[in-house]
């Protein structure tokens, strides 16, 4: 059976602030691909990183590496946000790829699954709260992996690289955006923000 020798993972792209969480509402707002005025997708900041990884990807430097199949966090009824998808689609349509939405918020476990036995390298769009829920899921264990990924933090891929029967991990700081840190999320972070 063949199985991923890499597994990418990343925070969907910047998003509408949460009024209950941030204290205060819109804007920027988030907007569809057509312009339109949508709190489920992307502010224009996260299109344009969403733009900025097609860079990334598509002519990688290691540990990174072009990815063969792509998964987003489908809206379900736990989650409707479109902004995972809409943060890979431009990399996908540059690669010639279909972005898998299948498994949404919620089924971190079966995503895992799926993508572990992938022929190629994959990458995953997902919510930040369920990201170590993948990389648990990925490694068998939460050691050694942050189990809080910060919700100010959309700078980072998440890279698992199979080796025998294990995987390895490391944190890769994007560097694509005004602003994004050079420093991965610290096994003892906690969920606050900087």
């Amino acid at each position: 059976m063949p199985e991923a020798s890499q597994i990418f993972v990343i925070r969907h792209a910047e998003k509408p602030p949460d009024p209950e969480k941030d204290g205060h509402g819109p804007p920027p707002f988030g907007v569809d691909a057509d312009g339109n005025e949508d709190n489920e997708s992307l502010i224009p900041l996260g299109w344009e990183r969403a733009g900025a990884l097609v860079a990334l990807f598509a002519d990688p430097a290691p540990p990174l590496a072009k990815p063969g199949a792509i998964f987003a966090s489908g809206p379900n009824a736990a989650k409707r946000s479109k902004r995972p998808e809409e943060t890979v689609e431009p990399l996908a349509k540059q690669l010639n790829l279909d972005v898998q939405t299948e498994f949404g918020f919620g089924d971190e476990v079966p995503l895992v699954q799926e993508a572990k036995q992938a022929a190629e390298t994959v990458l995953i769009a997902w919510q930040h709260e369920h990201i170590p829920l993948i990389a648990n899921a990925i490694m068998g264990s939460p050691e050694g992996i942050p189990q809080h990924w910060k919700g100010s933090r959309f700078d980072l891929v998440w890279v698992f690289t199979r080796a025998g029967d294990a995987w390895d991990f490391q944190q890769v700081p994007q560097m694509l955006m005004p602003g994004d840190k050079d420093k991965p999320l610290r096994v003892d972070d906690d969920a606050s923000d900087d």
